[in-house]
């Protein structure tokens, strides 16, 4: 899995300079990822516990979406509800971190928070690509980083649901579909790399 994650960000970087602003923001984003299961791997190899580190991901791969999303919108009303949705969610998270899920635990509720979040404002934005009917589906960067959000954070949502449950129940068993996620992670990647490589301009 890392290596397609490597392959896809590296690919990404180098095509930085010939990125739109709504392809930069996924380029952060692919980084910022592949940044973050390189530190995961190596805090597991030398027993260091990185509950901490999932925390701040999810708060920041939620509020890099809500950017992109915002900039795709139109409508003033949709920025705005976008916006505020976003202090909200800093709001809880902060909240949560400090009170009843602290660094020290596994991000459960905000985790589930920000998917809910994200696949809201995806589906949004996805019924925003098929209204348009000036829009080029193959070559409109919002489709395909809209699908990668719903099938990813839908996927996750489920699994992450099966894995809490099933952890009390069934460990075996819990070794046995965690793989899923390695290919939920391996679609959204090459879904973003497909993104990256729209040519149709987009907005600032």
């Amino acid at each position: 899995m890392l290596l397609v994650e490597g392959s896809v960000t590296g690919w990404a970087l180098f095509r930085w300079k010939n990125s739109t602003y709504g392809q930069k923001f996924i380029i952060l984003l692919l980084t910022g990822i592949f940044i973050v299961e390189i530190l995961e791997l190596w805090m597991a190899a030398q027993n260091i516990r990185n509950f901490w580190l999932i925390d701040l991901a999810t708060l920041g791969e939620c509020l890099i979406l809500l950017s992109i999303f915002r900039n795709w919108k139109t409508s003033v009303r949709d920025k705005k509800i976008i916006l505020v949705s976003g202090i909200a969610f800093v709001i809880i998270w902060v909240v949560a971190k400090w009170t009843f899920e602290p660094f020290n635990q596994m991000n459960i509720y905000t985790s589930t928070v920000a998917r809910i979040i994200e696949i809201s404002f995806a589906i949004s934005i996805l019924f925003d690509v098929l209204k348009d009917s000036h829009s080029s589906l193959k070559g409109d960067i919002r489709l395909w980083v809209s699908s990668a959000v719903i099938i990813y954070a839908t996927g996750s949502l489920l699994l992450f649901a099966l894995f809490v449950v099933m952890l009390k129940e069934s460990p075996s068993v819990v070794k046995a579909i965690w793989p899923v996620n390695w290919v939920l992670m391996i679609v959204y990647y090459l879904l973003y790399a497909r993104s990256i490589s729209c040519r149709v301009p987009q907005k600032k």
